[in-house]
């Protein structure tokens, strides 16, 4: 590894905020004569390697009945733990309290090593199954383990130790260590941390291109804490599933060490001093989330790290193991900010003319669709791959080298235009990078698509999209998507929408005179609602289909000669007199109306009026 310069260039959109004040659990090594070295949970206290039996603290009652980690201060107020003098004394009889003499350095060295004390590492034992599943409290860990003896990191900013168990094949063990740090955020970075404008991430100083790595090095188990807080940082190298309570949480440790994740060597080069095991902070989780970030628990100002370590010794390749940790950081790194949209469109004399609020499409009639990708963030976003359903069916795949609709491949006949310069046409070649601030809009003949009347009832076209891109060194991926979210309480509508024409209304009218051949009459057929109104002329005999009408009421109004009269007519009974009401359920009807000279027709000729229809 090489040693890390002091002046790095970090990308734009990030920022270092540096972990300082590092301090780290003591070493067998690092303790005074006066104190036992390490503590142990009393069935493990034999398993010891380069430390003396004598300096081991065993301690029974580790865990109570439900297996919570007992505090220091409980143990040391019961009999579970008493120098090896004070009971060789009680074994004689001697009565040691009533005893009057000076305190000698050998009686302090004594009660010093009676008593419990924190600030040196914890060996304890394994989970045995799901049912007892032991639970650790952060003040309760900090106790046995926080130090105040800072880290000495090495110029390569690590730092390793090394094992003081033995290996048992009957008995597993771990060695716990905390290595803690703290670290300032200005109330402008926390506010946009909460925001989710930026996201804050651990990695460590890099000698690279970029300036960082955004790993976390460690072996066998880690668990990070902020603020006294557990986070979503739970990992395990060991491919047993091992689970804890961590603050009354239980915490799934995720493995790292499976042939699925991180085979970058220059990551497993920084992680020499784990054995190339590393947590990789970049990893979405299934929601498409980072899964490492940081975002609960923060306050502006000093903020507190701890990062529980812990070393499983389960075989002798146990203790071959590299074991240590690497000079953490913490980077702030810009959101992508991305708006995807569309809207429809259509030729007229072979231009385009685009549907809006007050233009709308409606049922039947043949659309084209565009798509306009905007990054509006201060980096560049890389490989668009771009995933859009219309209707929840019709696909529309879209990325910097190919383009199918329907399944169709139309990466030819697709054309780009970058921040609506329309009078220069690209390729989708231009998807592969998209810069700040810039628009790209996708077109193509070949993207069309006929407005259903389900459309109508809706009032909507409704698209769904999932937009992957990479961002900060194509090492981070975000995820854009636009879909119906269901909850237990409540439905969030994120789904592209595209207003269409809510008028699929029909109104199928005709009529008809009896005994009569009029061929060149015709009547006044008027029909209005609140929001239309229209005079036809219809013909005995013939039908006048009105269609794309609105959902509402209508009255219609036949103005025929006073010397006819209504014989019937025929409609749905849902209608009232000179009234149709057409709605989503009922939204075509067909009326008929019969007519019928009256008798005496000298005494109306030439006169007309309107008529009762009274629909049935």
């Amino acid at each position: 590894m090489q040693k890390i310069e002091a002046q790095r260039n970090l990308p734009v959109g990030v920022t270092e905020v540096e972990i300082s004040d590092w301090v780290k659990t003591r070493e067998v090594d690092e303790i005074g004569d006066y104190e036992k070295k390490l503590n142990s949970h009393v069935d493990l206290v034999e398993l010891n390697q380069n430390v003396s039996i004598d300096d081991v603290q065993a301690i029974d009652g580790l865990y109570d009945d439900k297996w919570n980690l007992s505090s220091i201060p409980l143990l040391n107020g019961s009999t579970s733990v008493v120098s090896q003098e004070s009971a060789e004394n009680s074994e004689e009889g001697i009565d040691v309290s009533q005893e009057n003499t000076e305190i000698s350095e050998e009686t302090t060295e004594d009660i010093v090593q009676a008593s419990i004390t924190g600030n040196k590492v914890l060996r304890t034992i394994v989970n045995t199954g799901t049912s007892s599943l032991l639970r650790y409290n952060i003040e309760q860990l900090s106790a046995y383990l926080k130090s105040d003896t800072p880290v000495v990191w090495s110029e390569n900013g690590t730092v390793t130790w090394n094992l003081w168990t033995s290996v048992d094949d009957k008995k597993t063990a771990i060695e716990w260590r905390m290595i803690s740090g703290k670290f300032n955020l200005s109330y402008e970075q926390l506010q946009k941390i909460k925001s989710r404008d930026a996201h804050m991430l651990l990695g460590i100083p890099a000698d690279n291109d970029y300036g960082f790595e955004l790993i976390i090095p460690y072996n066998d188990i880690i668990s990070v804490f902020v603020n006294e807080k557990p986070t979503s940082i739970n990992y395990t190298s060991k491919s047993t599933l091992i689970q804890y309570y961590l603050n009354s949480t239980r915490s799934d440790y995720k493995y790292t060490a499976g042939s699925n994740y991180c085979k970058n060597e220059y990551h497993n080069e920084l992680s020499n001093h784990t054995d190339g095991n590393h947590v990789d902070t970049n990893v979405l989780d299934q929601s498409g989330l980072l899964d490492c970030e940081i975002l609960n628990n923060l306050k502006s100002g000093e903020n507190t790290i701890d990062i529980l370590i812990g070393n499983i010794i389960i075989s002798k390749a146990s203790l071959n193991n590299s074991n240590g940790f690497s000079k953490l950081n913490l980077y702030i790194i810009e959101s992508p900010k991305i708006n995807i949209s569309a809207q429809f469109y259509k030729y007229e004399n072979e231009e385009i003319v685009y549907f809006d609020e007050n233009y709308l499409p409606k049922k039947d009639e043949k659309v084209y669709l565009r798509i306009d990708v905007e990054n509006k963030s201060t980096i560049t976003l890389n490989n668009l791959d771009l995933t859009m359903k219309i209707n929840s069916q019709l696909p529309l795949e879209i990325n910097g080298n190919d383009v199918f609709y329907d399944n169709q491949d139309i990466t030819s006949k697709t054309r780009c235009y970058i921040n609506q310069d329309f009078s220069n046409q690209y390729t989708i070649d231009e998807l592969k990078s998209i810069n700040p601030g810039q628009k790209m809009t996708i077109m193509s003949d070949d993207i069309n698509y006929k407005i259903t009347q389900q459309n109508c009832k809706d009032k909507y076209v409704y698209i769904e999209s999932v937009a992957t891109l990479n961002y900060i060194r194509d090492e981070l991926t975000y995820i854009d998507s636009k879909k119906l979210e269901t909850g237990s309480s409540s439905v969030r509508e994120k789904r592209i929408r595209i207003p269409v024409s809510s008028a699929f209304g029909c109104l199928n009218i005709s009529c008809s005179v009896e005994g009569e051949n009029l061929d060149d009459t015709s009547f006044m057929l008027n029909i209005s609602s609140s929001d239309d109104f229209a005079n036809l002329l219809i013909k005995p005999g013939q039908t006048c289909k009105l269609n794309d009408l609105s959902l509402s009421e209508y009255d219609i109004n036949l103005i025929v000669p006073q010397d006819y009269q209504v014989v019937d007519t025929d409609t749905y009974s849902s209608s009232i007199q000179n009234k149709v009401s057409l709605n989503s359920t009922n939204y075509e009807k067909n009326i008929q109306i019969k007519l019928k000279k009256k008798n005496n027709p000298y005494f109306y000729k030439n006169n007309q009026e309107s008529v009762s229809l009274s629909f049935k």
